[in-house]
């Protein structure tokens, strides 16, 4: 065979990289995320007060970072968590990419894996971004 047709990339045919949001990887990775956040933030019919599962407080705030910890995901404090999610939706709000936002917060929380960020954009969305719940 030609060695052009058995070359990986050719000098007019450069090789593309897909980014993680256009691949099914992606696209999976999103859905596994909200769908964390959703069962971090289910709460029982008819749960004790006293259960692990109930929301303290009627806050954003508290649900929030009730949900973090629900699944595990590491934070430093309780205020820098919750402005790491409130500029997850103002970067949202502005037209970023979800995988925008979940850097967003990786950067300012280096010790979060990028399953962590996505599952912490996810949270946050359910809980401070209305307007951005549609489906991932």
């Amino acid at each position: 065979m030609p060695a052009d047709i058995l070359s990986v990339k050719s000098p007019g045919n450069p090789i593309r990289r897909r980014g993680l949001r256009n691949t099914w990887v992606g696209k999976a990775l999103g859905v596994l995320a909200f769908a964390a956040a959703l069962a971090a933030m289910a709460v029982p019919a008819g749960a004790d007060p006293a259960d692990p599962g109930v929301v303290p407080g009627n806050s954003s705030d508290a649900r929030f970072v009730h949900s973090l910890e629900q699944i595990g995901i590491p934070y430093s404090g309780e205020s820098e968590a919750v402005n790491s999610a409130r500029n997850a939706c103002t970067q949202l709000a502005e037209g970023h990419s979800i995988r925008e936002a979940v850097d967003v917060v990786r950067d300012a929380n280096p010790a979060l894996s990028l399953l962590q960020g996505a599952h912490f954009v996810a949270i946050a969305r359910t809980i401070y971004c209305p307007g951005h719940r549609e489906a991932l």
